[in-house]
């Protein structure tokens, strides 16, 4: 697939009909620009086409029509969805050229935003060991899913619960080991909402348990300031849910004995609670230890190295009463 690094020489059409060549009366708006009715009418005639025959339909109706904004994302869109099923069937191989996938796909985001690009953008970097790119990658999936002016149509639900526990998946590692407060803010919809990571319900899809990676000081229970910036960001999140009843749920990894690990994760607990309540938490909020008695379930561990294991263990979960 050829990449568009430079705007192609069609946009000066918009500089003046005299930068054309000249097309038939009955192709040309008086601006000088090709109808967008005659746009539709090709994208039509190629509802069936392979992806390539769309892409110089795509810099037609961006370069030299009067094509709104919609109406070239729609091109773009289409684009984007006959390539998906492919990109799904070559992450599936048994060995998966990644390389090539990865700049096949950085490419369409010329043509598209669609959400599931992002998804298979951070498949690619979690099977190829890149926490943090995966969580990038996914987080934006997840910011394009929640926008309905990005995703009008509601993906299903099977597609958003994968979204989902990917993220939780890596969440909890990538934000666990990072280093910096702004590693760990949260990307935003175009209407600036956060994205619903931390949320009870995204699109049509509920669960009724978060994983939350809080990152407290080592061997204490005072939040890092990594872990005041995530727990800002649920409560954020939580507010825009009406501030529900929840149990707050602490996690270690499994250094120490059983003994510690309880109280150590019960002081966590304890700590995300009065910090909820300080924030102004409306709801009722139980807590809940459980130390290393519930480790992560990774759908596949071997991704990741013991440090990544241990730091998923070590989290808080939010659960629905």
């Amino acid at each position: 697939m050829k990449k568009r690094i430079f705007a192609s020489w069609r946009s000066y059409a918009k500089l003046g009909a005299i930068l054309l060549p000249v097309f038939a009366a009955s192709d040309v708006s008086a601006s000088g620009l090709i109808s967008c009715a005659d746009i539709e009418k090709e994208f039509q005639s190629l509802s069936s086409a392979p992806a390539m025959q769309l892409m110089d339909l795509y810099d037609k109706a961006n370069d030299e029509s009067d094509c709104d904004r919609a109406k070239v994302d729609a091109i773009g869109h289409a684009i984007a969805g006959r390539e998906l099923g492919s990109i799904q069937s070559a992450l599936a191989a048994p060995s998966p050229d990644f390389t090539q996938l990865e700049s096949h796909i950085s490419d369409l985001f010329y043509y598209s935003s669609h959400w599931k690009l992002s998804f298979f953008h951070g498949e690619i970097f979690r099977l190829t060991s890149r926490v943090g790119e995966a969580f990038k990658a996914y987080s934006a999936a997840l910011a394009a899913l929640d926008d309905p002016q990005v995703t009008p149509t509601e993906p299903d639900i099977e597609e958003i619960a994968l979204l989902r526990r990917r993220l939780d998946e890596v969440s909890v590692i990538y934000q666990q080991l990072a280093s910096h407060v702004d590693e760990v803010k949260l990307q935003t919809t175009r209407s600036g909402d956060p994205i619903s990571i931390y949320s009870f319900s995204t699109r049509g899809y509920k669960v009724r348990k978060v994983p939350v990676p809080i990152k407290f000081d080592f061997d204490s229970h005072a939040l890092s300031p990594i872990g005041k910036e995530t727990l800002n960001q649920v409560f954020t999140l939580l507010k825009k849910q009406k501030f529900p009843s929840i149990t707050v749920v602490g996690h270690t990894d499994p250094k120490g004995t059983d003994a510690y690990n309880m109280r150590l994760s019960m002081g966590r607990a304890e700590a995300v609670k009065a910090a909820l309540e300080e924030k102004g938490y409306e709801g009722g909020i139980s807590i809940k230890a459980k130390g290393e008695g519930d480790p992560f379930p990774f759908d596949d561990k071997g991704l990741y190295s013991h440090e990544q294991q241990m730091a998923a263990h070590r989290r808080v979960e939010f659960k629905l009463d």
